[in-house]
């Protein structure tokens, strides 16, 4: 299969020390576990050895290289920073004639049955060589189980020293079902937070999240650290509840709206 050679050659490189390496998609395929071996590696080599990196991930493009080349029927489109190349690539994208695909309709829930969630099981992950000194608060507090009223806010703080450099250290957070089903998640580098840092440094991230808007239920609370694609730490901080209000609910949040009622002569 495509998946094992890719670890075959995964194997072969990790004792090898090349001038040049070329690599074609090979982050496109295997487990997490493995994507995050060659990530890693990847990282490593490049501190040391000249690399052409073929793909169609604009995050790895972003992640790995110096200067990118654009290529268009054979012929080369555009040599540029990785940004404005990428940029150049998907303006041809957005340019370029597509076959228009026929939405599909969902079939409707049946009578008393609520559509189901997307299912997500993170995998708990530390890459414990380049994060250390671990420190993360929620609402001013150590993470606990918590109990928050509908509407009420959430503030995670979290505190890490880094020990590498990062090209883009990002932050995330994901809001989870008890039983998995996927409701939110945000990521720092959306909002154009991202850290570029050439050395160990400690690093602190901050996000508020002022009215949480779900209904009554119980909830896991996540929180990542990136350095662009590359997955330096996934936790789970805590469990919470949310507390039952006075009103009745239904689904899994309250989004705000506004009621107007009258008598109306007909």
């Amino acid at each position: 299969s495509a998946g094992m050679r890719m670890r075959l050659a995964f194997a072969t490189t990790i004792f090898v020390d090349p001038r040049l390496l070329v690599i074609d998609e090979v982050l496109a395929v295997g487990d997490f576990r493995f994507r995050q071996k060659c990530l890693e590696r990847v990282r490593a080599l490049r501190a040391n050895s000249a690399f052409v990196f073929a793909s169609h991930s604009m995050n790895d493009i972003a992640r790995f290289c110096d200067r990118v080349l654009v290529l268009e029927k054979g012929r080369v489109a555009t040599i540029d920073s990785p940004d404005a190349a990428i940029k150049a690539y998907l303006d041809k994208q957005g340019r370029s004639p597509a076959s228009p695909v026929k939405p599909t309709k969902p079939a409707p829930p049946r009578s008393g049955e609520v559509a189901r969630l997307d299912r997500y099981e993170p995998e708990p992950f530390a890459n414990d060589a380049v994060v250390h000194d671990l420190e993360f608060e929620i609402n001013g507090a150590a993470p606990a189980t918590l109990s928050l009223a509908h509407g009420e806010g959430i503030r995670i703080r979290a505190a890490a020293r880094i020990a590498r450099a990062c090209r883009r250290l990002s932050f995330g957070v994901t809001i989870l079902t008890r039983d998995g089903g996927g409701v939110f998640g945000a990521a720092s580098d959306s909002q154009g937070q991202s850290l570029a840092i050439e050395g160990p440094q400690s690093v602190e991230a901050l996000v508020e999240i002022p009215n949480l808007l779900l209904n009554p239920g119980e909830y896991r609370l996540y929180f990542n650290i990136r350095d662009g694609l590359e997955l330096l730490l996934r936790k789970e901080l805590a469990p919470f509840t949310i507390r039952r209000p006075e009103y009745n609910t239904w689904g899994v949040l309250t989004i705000p709206h506004q009621w107007t009622v009258s008598k109306a002569d007909l």
